[in-house]
């Protein structure tokens, strides 16, 4: 029996396939943040009301930790939603975000598309009281930060299917030096 071709190995085309997918994975995530980039400061629109029950913290999703909570403002009800909750950086004034109660005035901002097309909109900024609890700077960085975290994710997986790939070249290099050393 001859050696096997290259695409015969397992471990190049389990690696030709990450490799693949980590390919896609970077140009999916690359045309989702050019087609759905953050927005400017100048593109939310602030909400005030009373807040319904409380923030709630759900656990880990596919991005990671989110909380969510519902703002009563005039006769409509608003769901809101903040992604990234666990990966806010500088959150100091956060915490405050978790203590506030039922009927607490708040005032969020969200996007005039956010606001149109979903039931639980996407909080950027809250304050209470005239204070910050959550600020764009903050919003900001935890979106910056989990785009950056899915590159060096899709990267690796680019890696490890290259390293898988050169593994399968090596074993089909040994099968051919073996058949000719056998002849």
């Amino acid at each position: 029996m001859g050696p096997r071709s290259l695409g015969d190995i397992r471990q190049f085309g389990l690696g030709l396939v990450l490799a693949v997918i980590g390919v896609l994975a970077v140009a999916a995530f690359s045309a989702l943040h050019f087609f759905l980039p953050p927005p400017a400061v100048g593109g939310l629109q602030p909400i005030s009301g009373s807040l319904v029950g409380r923030v709630e913290v759900h656990g880990s999703s596919r991005v990671g930790p989110w909380a969510s909570f519902t703002i009563h403002s005039g006769n409509a009800t608003t769901g809101a939603r903040i992604n990234n909750y666990g990966f806010i950086w500088d959150c100091n004034a956060t915490p405050g975000l978790l203590q506030l109660k039922d009927g607490a005035e708040i005032t969020v901002w969200f996007t005039e598309k956010d606001l149109a097309d979903r039931t639980e909109a996407l909080a950027w900024r809250i304050q209470h009281a005239g204070e910050d609890l959550l600020s764009l700077d903050q919003s900001l960085g935890a979106y910056h930060s989990q785009k950056e975290r899915l590159f060096y994710f899709a990267f690796g997986v680019i890696a490890s299917g290259i390293a898988l790939m050169l593994w399968g070249w090596r074993v089909a290099n040994a099968e051919q030096r073996r058949a000719s050393n056998g002849l």
